[in-house]
C-alpha cells in the first residue's frame, strides 16, 4: 500500500503526467486547480501512511507484549500458580498469564 501513495515514489509518474521531460524541461503546465488538488492529495497521502505505521506499531506491539506475557506464564507456571493462591481473588487474576495474552 505504501508503494501506491508516497508521493515522492509517484513523482517520476506525476512529472510525466504534467509534461515534464527528464531533464527538468517542461513541454505543458497544470492549472493552479489541478496543482492544489495534488498537493491536496499528497497531505491526504501522508497523513493515512502515518495513521498506517501506527497501526502496525501497535499491533505488533500487542502482538509480542501478549508473547512475552504468554511464554513468561509458560516458564514460570507452578511459581505463578502458587503466587494466586497466596494472593487469592480479585488480586489472583493479575497471575493469570494465559488469560491476558
Amino acid at each position: 500500500m505504501e508503494v501506491n501513495i508516497r508521493p515522492q515514489w509517484e513523482s517520476k509518474e506525476r512529472a510525466l503526467k504534467q509534461g515534464v521531460h527528464a531533464n527538468g524541461t517542461a513541454n505543458g503546465w497544470l492549472s493552479r486547480a489541478q496543482d492544489a488538488e495534488q498537493r491536496r492529495r499528497d497531505e491526504r497521502d501522508i497523513k493515512i501512511l502515518k495513521t498506517m505505521w501506527t497501526m502496525v506499531a501497535y499491533g505488533l506491539s500487542v502482538f509480542l507484549g501478549g508473547f512475552a506475557i504468554w511464554s513468561l506464564d509458560n516458564k514460570h507456571c507452578s511459581s505463578l500458580r502458587q503466587a494466586r493462591r497466596e494472593l487469592g481473588l480479585p488480586w489472583g487474576i493479575l497471575l493469570e498469564g494465559h488469560g491476558w495474552w
